[in-house]
C-alpha cells in the first residue's frame, strides 16, 4: 500500500456543514481547513478547483479539497464558560492499494467519515 500525509492549518470557523446542510446553517460551528475560502452551505465543486493555489492552508498545494470537522470546545468550570478550543493543525491521511491504472475521486465526490450518532463513551 502507499499512503501520503497531508498538514493544514486552520482557514475558519463557521456554522455550517457543506455535505449535511446544503440549503441553511448548520445546528453547530464547523472548523475548516483546506481550500481557504469561504465555506457555505452550498459551495460547489467548481467554486474549490477555482481556488487560488497559493490560497489552501495545507502542505499540499494541489490539493484544493475542504476538510471540516465539528469545532472543539473546552469548559471552564470556574467560570461555567465554553470557549472554542485551540487547534494547532489536523492532518488527511490518504491510503490507497497500489493499482496499475489509479483512478482520482470523480468531479464533485464528497465524502463522511465517521460513525455518526457516536458519543464521548464510544472512544
Amino acid at each position: 500500500a502507499t499512503s501520503i500525509k497531508m498538514d493544514f492549518l486552520p482557514s475558519g470557523h463557521v456554522r455550517t456543514d457543506p455535505i449535511i446542510s446544503q440549503t441553511c446553517v448548520s445546528d453547530h460551528v464547523h472548523t475548516f481547513y483546506g481550500a481557504n475560502i469561504r465555506p457555505y452551505p452550498d459551495i460547489t465543486y467548481e467554486e474549490l478547483v477555482a481556488a487560488p493555489v497559493d490560497e489552501n492552508t495545507g502542505n499540499a498545494q494541489e490539493n484544493k479539497s475542504l476538510y471540516w470537522h465539528p469545532t472543539v470546545y473546552r469548559y471552564d468550570s470556574e467560570t461555567r464558560n465554553y470557549s472554542r478550543d485551540i487547534i494547532g493543525q489536523t492532518s488527511a491521511y490518504y491510503i490507497w492499494e497500489n493499482q496499475e491504472n489509479p483512478r482520482a475521486f470523480p468531479p464533485g465526490f464528497r465524502m463522511i467519515a465517521g460513525t455518526r450518532g457516536n458519543t464521548e463513551t464510544d472512544f
